[in-house]
């Protein structure tokens, strides 16, 4: 299993909530993570409050799918 892991929606890794429950929540249009705010565990285990505002903003998907680009 994996943890429950959250994403923007240009595919950068937020953070996961600690529960290992294999869940991947995806950010949802229109909302933005505040990665400027230096207190948030970006890219590692995010607190309850942090795990709990990104789920509040976010929609559960099945798998996701990273894709890059280049011209």
């Amino acid at each position: 299993m994996l943890i429950g892991d959250f994403y923007d929606r240009q595919g950068d890794y937020l953070g996961n909530d600690g529960i290992d429950d294999g869940k991947i929540d995806l950010i949802n249009e229109g909302v933005r993570a505040k990665s400027e705010n230096t207190t948030v565990n970006w890219g590692g285990t995010l607190s309850e409050v942090h795990s709990n505002d990104l789920k509040a903003n976010s929609t559960e998907v099945g798998g996701l799918i990273v894709q890059n680009r280049i011209e």
